[in-house]
């Protein structure tokens, strides 16, 4: 197409006459006068006119605007909205950039590879590289896209010379060739149809930053065309803007919350907040959610940030990497298999056992029927080849979904529901690409696990679909360039540090500063002069409160140099001071009495050694435990802690005494218990270390023990030892006691395994509970022990030593009549008092709820 006579200069537009009372709606009818106007005397008819506006949020401005003058419109657009209904956007072929992020960075590995530009044994290096070449081709591909179609060849020349410059570190000048080797294949950009539409004027508008698109139709129309810039503010106006400085950013998220609250109850809305700071917006949008406000977020939030992606993520990280806690997580979310049973045992024992890995066959101990239900459902990931083509793995995620019966969205609440669907769409579990283009090419590259689950990482980076805000919105999220030109009650501008106040898009990775900006690619001088005229173009804002953090974690923190640039144009007069509008609370302390509760008529109808141990060293413990049934869930982890060394422990021992002579068989024991547990790659050093220790003094210490044997191991016992009782004889005593064991005259001894030190085991003897409530059981039980003691390690010695419970029979009786007392006192309701002393209290898991911080000194005592 040859260019037009026209010569296109930008005409700066005034806000207004007078600045001072102007608004948006007076701007953008002064606007549409302007326009009308200029037509009219290039003796245009308006209908016959195309006016390009920067953002689709202004066209419903601009068309109050004309309706205003009572005149026939111009067709009002944005270069987007005009290209799209001229023509349908080119299918990007097998090889060219398909706009998907996912399936192109797949593409740029296998560029790379063909270059041998990659390490295949790093796949975090190669990834890497990747990610680089994508993002200068991108870029590439959009400056180019700007341009007209006969001026890219020489934009793609400049880019070969600028970019193979002798000088560059010879890597990244690879990479950077074979990104502008990538970007110049294409596709043709949908906008190429603008410079082939019909139109008898053209008018672009322009508001804080150049529009390179735009410029370059009008420039090539054979038409008349006016480009209008929004100029900056004719004058110093003194806005109502206030500042808000607080002591540190723990605080910030509130303070913004309240401040956008306050706002919408003053009727100044919508409320504008500038997404600067992501990570902020989204705390903010978290402590807004109970209040009900209709928001419109047009950053675009990610499927990534969706409880379904959640879900799919525990799936494919349970079925991959054999993570427990991901399995329970994907079992309990709506992906999970439908009329599940046993989970809850299957968690249980998970959590009993700290059974972090779950692949394989089930070990015998654990619920086998929700074991074995999940591993079928997932059967289709967990099986098959360790590399295989894109398509098969969402082959196998679809069928795996399908024996769910999970693909349904009703499965999910009517909010979730959209974002279901969209996830489904996004990875082509609901559709297909269209034949022959690079996203069905994408499909057919094979992929390790680990690089598919890269994949699934970026495809849901994917915008999720918008909500319907359900009414006039009162609260807008959006850049500040989107923001301009817009009508706005009040501005609340969130953390205004130079961290926070990121400069947007700059120069690629593998590009400078000054071939950035020779290319036309985003640079630092062109972000911050673009950062710049939008806060120029901010000081018609009305109303708007700064909040500013003076520090973080103990670091100063300066105003961003934009931001200090613009109190500048104050003289160094700062703003005024914003009110406080977080409401005060006033707390008065009220220290409480120690904590107790009285449980009239009610007696439990079980009794552990644990629970008898804990009403003996804290009433208040034993009704956090018994009464209420409260109790820590354990984590599901591979960091081990005593209870793990002490299965471990009786484990090792069981196994060696079962296949004979333990010093013999030692070593095959802890094969074979650590065969069982399941224990990840290099997860058993602790195992071995605590063998290690324990091994040569146990052998040592069992060789001294001539003639004894083991009568009986992990023995469960139960009895009723309030029998002639009335009123307890109901409750039964319950318990496991490690082992016992007959020495060469026959007497019985009751032992009890400890991996802790033997001074810590010591001290406990003198008023112990756990070894006279075995001995009680194992009398009652037909077996009268001789002795009880615990087992423990010694390290000076690094030897056990065995901890004789001094006359357990009598103490066993004793402990018997103790807690018949305890526990008539209990029926009649006296209280169960919290004691609060020694290092148990401080250990103690009820803490928060007798609330030991708060007693007053003094009270309850």
């Amino acid at each position: 197409m040859s260019s037009g006579p026209y010569k296109v200069e930008p005409e700066e537009l005034p806000w207004a006459d007078d600045e001072a009372d102007a608004s948006v709606e007076v701007f953008w009818r002064r606007t549409a006068s302007r326009v009308c106007e200029w037509l009219d005397q290039q003796h245009v008819a308006p209908r016959n006119a195309v006016v390009l506006l920067p953002f689709a949020q202004h066209l419903t401005l601009a068309r109050k605007a004309f309706a205003h003058l009572g005149a026939w419109p111009p067709r009002l657009e944005t270069t987007r909205s005009l290209a799209a209904s001229l023509a349908p956007p080119a299918l990007a072929r097998p090889g060219q950039l398909s706009g998907d992020a996912a399936a192109d960075t797949l593409a740029a590995l296998q560029l790379l590879r063909k270059a041998d530009l990659v390490e295949e044994n790093d796949t975090r290096s190669s990834r890497l590289r990747a990610q680089r070449v994508l993002a200068l081709a991108q870029a590439l591909r959009q400056s180019a896209d700007a341009l007209a179609p006969s001026e890219r060849s020489l934009h793609w020349r400049a880019a070969h010379e600028e970019l193979g410059r002798a000088g560059a570190e010879p890597l990244e000048q690879q990479l950077a060739l074979q990104a502008v080797l990538w970007a110049q294949l294409g596709p043709e950009p949908a906008t190429d149809a603008l410079f082939a539409c019909q139109a008898d004027a053209w008018v672009a508008l322009e508001a804080g930053r150049p529009d390179p698109l735009a410029r370059a139709v009008l420039a090539r129309a054979s038409k008349p065309a006016l480009l209008l810039t929004l100029a900056p503010p004719s004058a110093l106006r003194t806005p109502d803007w206030r500042q808000q400085v607080l002591p540190d950013d723990s605080a910030l998220a509130q303070a913004v919350t309240a401040h956008i609250l306050h706002a919408v109850a003053r009727a100044e809305t919508p409320v504008l907040l500038p997404a600067s700071d992501r990570a902020l917006v989204r705390h903010v949008m978290a402590l807004l959610a109970p209040y009900g406000l209709v928001v419109v977020d047009e950053t675009g939030g990610s499927l990534a940030t969706q409880g379904p992606a959640a879900a799919l993520r525990h799936l494919v990280q349970a079925a991959l990497q054999h993570s427990m806690d991901d399995a329970l997580a994907w079992a309990r979310s709506p992906l999970g298999p439908d009329s599940l049973e046993g989970l809850a045992a299957l968690e249980g024992w998970a959590r009993r056992y700290r059974h972090a890995s779950w692949q394989g066959l089930a070990p015998d101990q654990a619920p086998q029927q929700a074991w074995r239900r999940l591993a079928d459902a997932c059967a289709p990931l967990r099986t098959g080849p360790a590399r295989r083509p894109l398509r098969q793995w969402l082959d196998a995620l679809k069928q795996t979904l399908m024996r769910c019966k999970a693909l349904s969205p009703e499965r999910w609440p009517a909010e979730q529901q959209a974002s279901w669907l969209g996830l489904c769409e996004t990875l082509w579990l609901s559709r297909s690409p269209w034949p022959g283009s690079a996203l069905e090419a994408s499909l057919g590259l094979p992929l390790t696990s680990i690089e598919w689950a890269a994949w699934l990482d970026d495809a849901l980076q994917a915008p999720a679909p918008a909500a319907d805000a359900g009414g006039p919105p009162q609260l807008v999220v959006t850049p500040l360039s989107r923001a301009l030109l817009r009508p706005f009650g009040h501005v609340v501008v969130a953390g205004c540090d130079e961290a926070r106040w990121a400069l947007g898009a700059v120069a690629p990775a593998l590009v400078s500063q000054s071939s950035a900006k020779a290319l036309g690619l985003p640079h630092r001088d062109a972000a911050l002069a673009t950062q710049w005229q939008g806060l120029a173009q901010a000081l018609r804002w009305p109303r708007a409160t700064w909040l500013h953090a003076a520090q973080s974690q103990g670091v100063h923190l300066e105003w961003a140099t934009v931001l200090q640039r613009l109190r500048a144009l104050w003289g160094g007069t700062p703003w005024g001071e914003a009110p406080e509008v977080r409401l005060p609370q006033q707390a008065h302390a009220q220290p409480m009495p120690r904590q107790q509760q009285a449980c009239s008529g009610w007696l439990p109808t079980r009794l552990s050694a644990s629970q008898a141990e804990a009403l003996r060293d804290c009433p208040y413990r034993y009704f956090g435990r018994a009464r209420l049934g409260l109790g820590e869930d354990a984590e599901i982890d591979i960091d081990p802690d005593q209870r793990d060394w002490g299965r471990w422990l009786h484990a090792v021992l069981e196994a060696a005494h079962a296949m004979g002579d333990p010093a013999a068989h030692w070593h095959a024991a802890c094969a074979q218990v650590i065969s069982a547990q399941g224990l990840p790659l290099g997860a058993e050093a602790p195992f071995l270390a605590l063998l290690q220790r324990w091994g040569p003094a146990y052998l040592a210490w069992w060789a001294e023990q001539t003639g004894a044997q083991v009568l009986a191991r992990e023995r469960r016992l139960q009895a009723l030892p309030w029998a002639d009782d009335p009123l307890l004889a109901a409750i039964t005593w319950t318990g496991v006691i490690d082992r016992l064991d007959a020495d060469a005259q026959g007497r019985l001894h009751l032992l009890d395994f400890k991996t802790g030190s033997a001074s810590t085991v010591k001290d406990k003897l003198g008023d112990d509970t756990q070894l006279p409530f075995y001995t009680l059981l194992l009398a009652m039980d037909g077996d009268v022990v001789d002795s009880a003691a615990y087992l423990a390690y010694e390290a000076k010695s690094r030897s056990l030593k065995a901890l004789a419970s001094p006359d357990v029979i009598q103490h066993a009786e004793r402990l018997r009549l103790g807690l018949a007392a305890d526990f008539h006192a209990l029926h009649a309701g006296e209280p169960l008092r919290a004691l609060g002393e020694g290092r148990l209290c401080e250990l103690c898991d009820m803490r928060g709820l007798c609330r030991r911080d708060d007693w007053q000194e003094g009270l309850g005592t």
